[in-house]
């Protein structure tokens, strides 16, 4: 036959499973295969001391500090370009300025022309009093 054979020292018949079934299996999680398992135990990182554990902890905490605090002097500087976007927009500012001198302008045409018919109605008052002050009989 044309497929290849591991003849290992297992006395199941793991032993005799074809090569390519027994990569399959162990990409699968299947860890029927004595040689599979010691192959995954020799491959693996030895288990972690405490030190070695609270030295990648104390590392991811010094970067999650460190990206913290970056995007804290980001958004610090988006609100400072912003600031500074308005405070020296000079179209908007202008804009400002335009409708503020219209608002009072409308306000000073009201006022004076309220002044204008208060002078008007103050005028009649006082030409009615001196008419009938010239006209009394009690005067002369």
């Amino acid at each position: 036959s044309s497929r290849i054979y591991n003849t290992g020292d297992s006395s199941s018949d793991n032993g005799r499973r074809p090569v390519r079934a027994r990569q399959s299996s162990s990409y699968n999680g299947d860890d029927d295969d004595d040689e599979s398992a010691n192959r995954t135990r020799s491959n693996a990182e030895p288990p972690k001391d405490k030190y070695v554990v609270s030295q990648e902890a104390y590392s991811a905490q010094t970067r999650a500090a460190t990206m913290v605090r970056s995007v804290e002097n980001l958004l610090s500087m988006v609100a400072d370009i912003k600031r500074a976007y308005l405070v020296n927009d000079t179209n908007t500012l202008v804009a400002m300025a335009d409708r503020r001198r219209q608002l009072l302008e409308e306000r000073i045409r009201a006022t004076r022309n309220e002044i204008e018919a208060l002078n008007s109605t103050l005028d009649t008052a006082v030409r009615e009093l001196e008419a009938v002050y010239y006209n009394s009989k009690y005067v002369k």
